[in-house]
């Protein structure tokens, strides 16, 4: 587990973070965040789906984690420790993390509609929420396999993310990319697989995985699509349309409610699609 001690009155962390001994980018360049690393891309490499117009690729996720590649039998680069540097956990990038707005919705509709509060339930999600439950609700992931359990319970979106794309000329309100909770102040990107995430004064949201950004984005906003994907010089990209979480502990969440990190025993994980 990190190290955690008190310094000028705030809560500081050192972290230790698990990449590979070979050039690596997943997640991708870790900035302004809780723990801020850059990392480079794996050679090894598949071709990826992207939006017209985006013609990248991305790291094999089995690669990288030092796995071994399905389609290609590569074996990927071992992990080795990096140390990185004191941050402030409950202040990070100089900003308090918080919940700027929260929203559910009882029909499987692209976005929610903004509520005062929300209601978390243990193992379920979001109380009166489409996409509450144990087992998976997505109607896509469900008419796969219905029995699988539900790793999207809640979904949470950085409220820099609708910044940038007013700045683009496209206008999104909160609970218009779907999500239940939208944050301030958290790169929700930059935390890895098995973070819990204490919001308010009794919940508790542990990350599972991205979002994976589908043609629906598109259809909502014109150009908003493009916008959930960065490409970097070296042709990796990342997927920005938020991160997913399951309930661990019931509670209430408002507006104006502060956000906790409590990173996972390492070695970690970077986020993958759920």
């Amino acid at each position: 587990m990190p190290c955690a001690g008190q310094r000028g009155g705030s809560t500081r962390i050192a972290i230790r973070l698990l990449i590979p001994s070979g050039p690596l980018r997943a997640p991708p360049t870790w900035d302004h965040t809780l723990w801020a690393v850059t990392a480079r891309t794996p050679r090894h490499q598949h071709a990826a789906r992207v939006p017209s117009g985006v013609g990248v690729r991305e790291p094999c996720p089995r690669a990288v984690s030092g796995g071994v590649c399905r389609r290609r039998g590569v074996r990927g680069p071992r992990l080795t420790g990096a140390t990185l540097r004191f941050v402030d956990v409950e202040h990070a990038g100089g900003r308090a993390q918080t919940v700027v707005a929260v929203g559910r919705s009882a029909e499987h509709r692209f976005s929610k509609e903004p509520v005062d509060t929300i209601q978390l339930l243990t193992g379920h999600g979001v109380e009166g929420d489409a996409h509450a439950g144990a087992t998976v609700r997505h109607r896509y992931l469900a008419a796969r396999d219905a029995t699988a359990p539900n790793l999207r319970q809640v979904h949470l979106l950085h409220h820099e993310f609708l910044e940038e794309a007013a700045a683009h000329g496209i206008e999104v309100p909160p609970g218009g990319m779907g999500e239940n909770i939208l944050t301030r102040g958290l790169d929700v990107l930059g935390l890895p697989t098995g973070t819990r995430l204490r919001i308010g004064e009794d919940a508790v949201v542990r990350v599972t995985g991205l979002r994976n950004p589908c043609d629906q984005i598109e259809a909502y906003r014109p150009g908003l699509l493009a916008l959930c994907y960065r490409v970097d010089e070296e042709g990796a990209r990342t997927r920005r349309a938020g991160i997913m979480g399951v309930v661990e502990r019931s509670g209430q969440v408002r507006a104006g409610d502060t956000i906790t990190v409590d990173p996972p025993p390492q070695p970690w994980r970077g986020l993958e699609v759920v």
